[in-house]
């Protein structure tokens, strides 16, 4: 197993439009601080993480930069303005990656109460398979409906 030097995407451009918020979900405050500093918090513990980059949306680049600084002040980091999708915000930061980066996790700016169990596990399985996602069991029931609204089935 490769140990290598690691490097964190956390995309932070959504909007948030399913809260009916004017502030997107990373920046809304849980406990006295952004959700997204908490996210940012969860990965401070690796060592192997040399590189930090936080796509988002322009008028909330420099209070990203102020996170990163404050949460990971002895590392490489980097807020910029993220794409208009999800994975436009991606490629983006791939593009930013230090050259000498060999891992990169990625990792949603409203999911902080990963634990470090899981990172580390996930962080192992990329090592041994190439790649590798955390994934939970789903909790909600889910309904899938018809145009209609009629429940056509229950996953």
């Amino acid at each position: 197993m490769t140990e290598g030097r690691t490097a964190l995407i956390i995309p932070a451009a959504g909007s948030g439009q399913r809260m009916q918020s004017e502030v997107p979900k990373p920046y809304l405050r849980l406990g006295g601080m952004a959700v997204l500093e908490h996210t940012m918090r969860a990965f401070c513990h690796l060592e192997s993480l040399v590189q930090v980059i936080i796509p988002t949306k322009k008028e909330y680049v420099k209070e990203a930069e102020h996170m990163l600084r404050r949460s990971f002040p002895s590392r490489s980091v980097l807020a910029m303005e993220g794409g208009i999708e999800r994975q436009n915000s991606i490629q983006k930061a791939l593009g930013a990656l230090l050259d000498d980066v060999d891992w990169v996790i990625i990792h949603d700016a409203v999911r902080p109460f990963i634990q470090k169990e899981d990172i580390a596990r996930c962080i192992e399985d990329a090592k041994r398979e190439g790649a590798a996602i955390v994934a939970v069991p789903v909790k909600d029931t889910i309904k899938q409906v018809e145009q209609n609204g009629f429940i056509r089935s229950t996953p």
